[in-house]
């Protein structure tokens, strides 16, 4: 009898924690088993279960999948690459798929031990690659998927996931473990140069939007299968359209979900709506993230962010007076294309705007938490496409950089302004004018409301010390990690 078993695989990241389980491979499940009763649908998740080499091969022997899918990101390709090469040596007749962010970014490129690639969304490609399968079909290399789901009314396959207590949230929202995962809209209206998402932004819309009912639907699944505490909505951005996120909020109210919750918003004047806020905090949202950057207007305009500082003060103020907390993301040694279509980028000065404007307002107490990275030139993204263009990389393959660059800790290309040594101090300078920051400190422990999230804080702490002395090292040895 045909092994009919598909199996989707995370693959094991050397210095990668799991803190949620992988939605795109849960999201591909739900949507072709109704479709393919036929098959059994699996989901491992080595990420966050760290099988020795031997176990997963024998994990392998054991299930006999027909078919194993795995997902790519830039910064994991080369553990992706290290599964494939696995599949084939322990199952030699195993279909390898590979799809995903990096795949569509890069469809032509050489993946060694994979039989197909798809580029774009994954439901659709994979109903039909699974069609061919099904019917004895040979798979292309590629599949150029150009056509995207109409409708997005339903959820991952939760249910696949088995133990949740393996994922241990460590984000700034809430310091609580039993969380759900929400994407309640797919895409994003806009077209920042860091951004890798521009390899999905063929559809039309360029944002899809779920059914607040449906979207109450997945809640309370999470509430079914697991102890679910706190909400996080992964959305790009929840408020692109205000009409849609208020109906959110009014469905959480009205099917009494009570749960806090926190999302992404961006800070654009017409979007950041005091009136979202205000129904937002009456239905539990204790945070919202937004993509800050820079604290210069002319960076945030070459970007393309669509945001002023002012705005992103104004977001600021507003959440501190609704009483949500606020997370900011900067990054530091943007680059972009010029008016002569050359390299340009951050100068010293711009940079330093940034670390006073961290500075600023976390004095002031409009930050409970920041994230600072280094800008990363992922294929698909504007950036990646400069860098290309320009040959800017250190290395054609820059996981080989190690998981300071995977971590976006380490420049990964020749910035036209900066030097390496430049961008690495000010990143230092960056994290320590927060890990020593007084009000921040005592605005978080303000919203610890249980023993475990004085827990997680004190262990924030000592990763947050651990990385400032590893900065330092980075920054006396940035030659030899940069060859």
């Amino acid at each position: 009898m045909q092994n009919r078993t598909v199996l989707f695989i995370n693959p094991d990241v050397p210095g990668a924690s799991s803190s949620s389980p992988p939605m795109g491979a849960l999201f591909l499940a739900a949507y072709v088993r109704k479709r393919f009763p036929q098959y059994r649908f699996q989901l491992l998740d080595w990420t966050a279960d760290r099988p020795s080499l031997q176990a997963q091969a024998d994990i392998l022997r054991e299930i006999k999948p027909a078919i194993v899918g795995v997902t790519t990101f830039t910064d994991y390709l080369r553990p992706a690459l290290d599964l494939a090469r696995l599949v084939k040596e322990t199952l030699p007749d195993c279909t390898v798929i590979f799809g995903g962010p990096h795949v569509s970014a890069r469809p032509n490129d050489a993946y060694p031990n994979v039989d197909c690639v798809v580029a774009g969304e994954g439901e659709l490609a994979f109903a039909e690659l699974l069609t061919l399968h099904d019917g004895g079909g040979e798979l292309p290399p590629v599949y150029f998927n150009e056509h995207y789901l109409e409708d997005i009314n339903f959820h991952p396959a939760w249910d696949l996931v088995g133990d949740w207590e393996k994922y241990k949230p460590t984000g700034f929202f809430f310091g609580i473990r039993q969380q759900g995962w929400v994407m309640a809209s797919r895409g994003c209206p806009y077209n920042c140069v860091f951004c890798a998402g521009g390899v999905f932004r063929r559809s039309r819309p360029r944002q899809r939007f779920r059914d607040p009912a449906n979207v109450m639907q997945e809640i309370r699944f999470h509430q079914s299968l697991h102890p679910t505490r706190a909400i996080f909505f992964v959305d790009d951005e929840f408020n692109t359209n205000i009409d849609w996120a208020k109906e959110v909020c009014g469905r959480l109210a009205s099917e009494r979900i009570g749960l806090p919750w926190a999302t992404s918003m961006r800070t654009t004047e017409k979007l950041f709506d005091e009136g979202l806020l205000e129904v937002a905090k009456k239905v539990n949202c204790r945070a919202v993230a937004m993509g800050l950057e820079s604290g210069n207007d002319e960076v945030l305009k070459a970007i393309k962010k669509g945001t002023t500082v002012e705005f992103n003060l104004r977001a600021l103020r507003l959440l501190k007076q609704h009483r949500i907390m606020a997370h900011g993301n900067f990054i530091l040694g943007l680059a972009w294309y010029g008016p002569d279509g050359k390299p340009d980028g951050e100068r010293l000065e711009q940079v330093m705007d940034t670390l006073n404007f961290i500075r600023e307002v976390t004095r002031k107490g409009l930050l409970s938490s920041v994230s600072i990275s280094i800008a990363t030139p992922y294929p698909g993204s504007e950036l990646g496409k400069l860098v290309d263009d320009f040959n800017l990389n250190y290395l054609d393959d820059t996981s080989h950089l190690g998981v300071d660059a995977v971590n976006r800790q380490l420049i990964v290309f020749r910035h036209p302004h900066l030097s390496p040594e430049q961008i690495q101090e000010c990143y230092q300078n960056a994290w320590q004018s927060v890990i020593y920051n007084v009000p921040m400190l005592v605005k978080r422990f303000l919203n610890i409301s249980r023993p475990e999230e004085l827990i997680d804080n004190l262990k924030l702490g000592y990763f947050l010390g651990k990385k400032l002395l590893k900065g330092k090292r980075n920054l006396r040895n940035i030659d030899n990690l940069l060859k």
